[in-house]
């Protein structure tokens, strides 16, 4: 088991790879929400990785680490959001997006807002990458499970001031991460971005429900499911779960065990 960090100290960023198969030109990695390590062995969502390991099995798997838990956000006062996403830039860079030709990153709640963060940071630091993306040489997923995006058009209720002020995340940078999304992923452009992206979103109300979840995305491109926020990575080991399966289905959109552009 091999890993990367980006900072060495249990409030920064790492990466933990925990399936790196031989050759693999593929990896997902994973990005939790708040509350619980849930994609770590025990977790409730390790079936979900267990059976992408399954049906993709020539990709390497990879866990991103960071703090899940709001009290070490009121224990260490220099802990922020937006210094968060910029470590995951740095660990992403270092450790994923050289080695591998098809990258997808799998956010959910806390962790698809800190990968769409990011995504500024990686193609300013990197902008190699960014050529290589454009001409089709590698390719970008991004899968936002119930995850914030933009502000709401209306002000923030009581309870989305508090838990920013708590993850010390200005208002302005979500609705910078909005703005950024709109105009260089979604804008068809010779300065667009290319990732291709989907979203998961409950229609459950939860308090990530204002914060368009659903990321401007198309219709075909959103799952919309009737469950709850937390409940919506936690796949049994077999049988029939609609999140699961549109993930799986978008990444084999995406060329998981298919692209190949150095062959």
């Amino acid at each position: 088991m091999a890993a990367a960090h980006a900072s060495g100290d249990e409030d920064g960023v790492g990466l933990e790879f925990i399936a790196e198969p031989a050759g693999a030109r593929a990896v997902v990695v994973f990005v939790q929400g708040l509350h619980g390590e849930l994609y770590g062995a025990d977790g409730d969502a390790a079936p979900f990785i267990g059976r992408l390991r399954h049906d993709l099995p020539d990709a390497a798997q990879a866990i991103c680490t960071y703090p899940t838990d709001l009290r070490r956000y009121r224990d260490n006062a220099a802990l922020n959001v937006p210094e968060l996403a910029a470590l995951l830039a740095d660990a992403l860079r270092a450790a994923v997006l050289d080695r591998f030709e098809n990258v997808a990153v799998v956010g959910h709640c806390l962790g698809g807002l800190l990968i769409t963060m990011a995504l500024p940071h990686v193609m300013r630091k990197a902008p190699d990458y960014l050529s290589r993306l454009r001409r089709g040489d590698c390719r970008l997923t991004y899968c936002l499970i119930d995850s914030p995006n933009d502000l709401p058009k209306q002000p923030l209720a009581d309870i989305h001031k508090r838990l920013l002020e708590a993850l010390r995340l200005p208002e302005d940078a979500v609705g910078d991460n909005g703005r950024y999304w709109r105009e260089q992923v979604l804008e068809r452009g010779p300065g667009q971005v290319p990732v291709n992206a989907c979203a998961v979103v409950t229609t459950n109300p939860s308090w990530v429900t204002p914060l368009n979840p659903e990321a401007g995305l198309s219709a075909t491109r959103v799952c919309r499911v009737s469950m709850p926020h937390e409940a919506i990575v936690k796949a049994p080991t077999e049988g029939s779960f609609e999140p699961y399966e549109f993930v799986l289905a978008r990444l084999r959109d995406a060329g998981f065990g298919v692209f190949s552009p150095s062959d």
